[in-house]
């Protein structure tokens, strides 16, 4: 398996770069595949990756909170909607 990582690299004067070691950007997928594979199997991470509890949503998401608790991929968005919708469930007040 050909190695795929990316390198930092410095370009002209003082100019910074990531470099890849592939010539084909079709082969960045790649990339992408082997650091999402580390991160399912890596021990530390693992249990930080959830999955949002949105309606219809199944995002899969990095829990980075203090408590660890997080449900929601975005707050703005399924969690908004999450809230709303119990609320109304609950009917008028």
């Amino acid at each position: 398996m050909k190695e795929c990582y990316a390198r930092f690299a410095i370009s002209g004067a003082a100019h910074f770069v990531w470099t890849f070691p592939f010539d084909d950007p079709s082969d960045i997928f790649h990339l992408f595949a082997l650091s999402a594979t580390d991160l399912l199997i890596s021990r530390s991470d693992r249990r930080l990756v959830r999955e949002c509890k949105g309606d219809n949503c199944g995002w899969l998401f990095l829990d980075g909170s203090k408590s660890g608790r997080r449900q929601w991929c975005s707050e703005a968005g399924c969690g908004v909607h999450s809230r709303v919708k119990r609320y109304r469930a609950r009917g008028d007040r």
